[in-house]
């Protein structure tokens, strides 16, 4: 027969497992309710909220999208098309073809065109932009990707991700090679800004740095590292306090003196990020996320960064366009399928075009499974005040 002081501590050793099989249970309890909340939840009592829900249809990938805020016009990238909706009503105005692999439209009001760049074709499909017909199509390097005009130089400049090259091209142009001009960077260009000036802003993605461009001589002057941000993104411009915004694929946003090239300060964001935006009349920054939220950010004095509110919005919404008007912010995304039981977890955190087929991976996640769009419910929101 066991002693008393041994049924004492066999008796406690029981009590002692139970209590932490119990607290184990809870703590598992707990964290799976955490898991299972929405991550815009944080914050969800801020200004800004999902408006209205254009339903698009379709099931192809998708890229960046710009507001035509003079026409009220909403051009989206959207497989081998680019779509044109009404931008107050999301009614279908019509689309440009042939526009292979697109990942981004540049409007260049003051002539009367704009541009899209081709990433599948590597070419930038020219067009009028009251009768959306194309005029011309212009060679561009290295699977261009995001697009942009710069009002100082008169030119429109394509991002070509693949080829570590930016290629210029006058927005005049008639197709001419001496409209055109290349400069190759050291990394993989992803977004940019201008501040009108003549200087050009652009982020490579795979190397941590911004680079500072003059865009006229169509050279790099500086170049500044993103630490702590890690696969930078998204970039947009403050002009008046002189900062970029940047959204980074290690969950946060970076502040960035343009003065001095200093990282200010940085704040959380949601996952995926692929674009980033800055309303001057409200002073927010955005962060549009690939896992369903919108991160409102806000600059503090002193250049420091604040999450305002992250908004729910739907799953694979990772670019936006803000139009600077109304201040309305849109989002593309889609309802998505189950992934495949094998697939890992994070699977579509890394692709870059969403929907089917998508095009390419995001740095250290090409080639993995995701889930598949679920046909007909691709859709366009409308976030504001």
């Amino acid at each position: 027969m066991a002693s008393p002081r041994v049924s004492r501590n066999l008796s406690n050793s029981v009590i002692g497992v139970a209590l932490v099989f119990a607290v184990g249970l809870a703590v598992c309890a707990t964290t799976a309710e955490e898991a299972a909340k929405p991550k815009a939840e944080a914050g969800a009592e801020g200004p800004y909220k999902v408006l209205k829900t254009f339903p698009v249809g379709g099931e192809s990938r998708w890229d960046f999208l710009t507001v035509d805020p003079e026409g009220k016009r909403l051009f989206i990238s959207f497989g081998d098309e680019t779509l044109v909706l009404n931008s107050e009503t999301g009614e279908k105005i019509g689309a440009i073809p042939d526009t292979k692999g697109v990942h981004g439209i540049a409007l260049v009001p003051e002539v009367g065109r704009g541009f899209t760049s081709n990433g599948g074709s590597n070419t930038l499909t020219v067009f009028d932009l009251k009768s959306l017909k194309t005029l011309l199509t212009v060679k561009a390097e290295g699977s261009p990707d995001f697009i942009m005009y710069d009002p100082a130089t008169k030119r429109v400049f394509a991002l070509g991700n693949h080829g570590h090259v930016i290629t210029a091209v006058k927005a005049d142009t008639q197709g001419d090679a001496a409209d055109i001009a290349t400069l190759a960077v050291d990394g993989a260009p992803e977004s940019g800004a201008t501040d009108g000036q003549g200087t050009i802003y652009v982020n490579l993605e795979d190397a941590d740095k911004i680079l500072k461009i003059d865009a006229k001589a169509m050279k790099v002057v500086e170049t500044w590292p993103t630490d702590p941000g890690k696969t930078p993104t998204g970039l947009v411009l403050d002009k008046d306090h002189g900062h970029l915004f940047c959204s980074c694929h290690n969950d946060m946003m970076i502040l960035v003196d343009v003065a001095t090239g200093k990282v200010l300060d940085n704040a959380p964001i949601g996952t995926g990020t692929d674009s980033a935006g800055f309303d001057p009349k409200s002073g927010f920054a955005f962060s549009s996320n690939r896992d369903g939220t919108l991160t409102v950010l806000r600059e503090e004095p002193a250049g420091k960064l604040k999450v305002v509110q992250n908004v729910q919005t739907a799953e694979g919404s990772k670019t936006m366009a803000l139009d600077p008007q109304s201040g309305l912010v849109y989002l593309p995304g889609a309802k998505f399928a189950a992934a495949p039981a094998s697939a890992p977890a994070a699977a579509e955190g890394a692709a870059k075009g969403e929907g089917k087929g998508g095009a390419k991976g995001k740095a250290g996640g090409a080639g993995r499974a995701r889930p598949s769009v679920v046909p007909g419910s691709f859709m366009v929101l409308v976030v504001g005040k």
